[in-house]
C-alpha cells in the first residue's frame, strides 16, 4: 500500500491493463475493503471499514459497476431500503447483501 503514498502514484496510464491510475487504485482498494467484508462476515466476525476509505470507494465502485457486472465481477445490485449505511450501499452495489451472514451451526 505504500506505492499509493508515492507522490504521482495516482497520475498517468497503468502498465498492462492500460487504465488511469487513479481508477486501478480505486479498484483495488474496493476489492480489498469489500472482500475483507467478505471473510469477516463468513468467519462470523464484524468489519468495519474506515469511513474515509468508504467515501473514497464509493463512488467509484458505483461508476464502475455496470461494467463490472457486463465483465461478471459484479452481480446485480441488492435492493436496500433508505437509510442504509454508505458501506451498506457499496456492498449492495456490488451484489452482496450486507445483512448475510453465514448459517448458525
Amino acid at each position: 500500500m505504500r506505492a499509493w503514498d508515492v507522490p504521482g502514484a495516482e497520475d498517468g496510464v497503468t502498465g498492462g491493463m492500460g487504465l488511469p491510475a487513479r481508477t486501478v487504485g480505486l479498484m483495488v482498494l474496493g476489492d480489498l475493503t469489500v472482500h475483507a467484508w467478505d471473510l469477516a462476515r463468513a468467519t462470523g466476525q464484524d468489519f468495519v471499514p474506515d469511513p474515509a476509505v468508504v467515501e473514497e470507494v464509493g463512488p467509484g465502485l458505483a461508476a464502475l459497476a455496470p461494467q463490472a457486472r457486463e465483465m461478471k465481477v459484479f452481480g446485480e445490485p441488492f435492493p436496500v431500503p433508505p437509510g442504509v449505511t454508505a458501506f451498506e450501499r457499496v456492498l449492495a452495489v456490488t451484489g452482496r447483501d450486507p445483512g448475510w451472514a453465514p448459517p448458525r451451526r
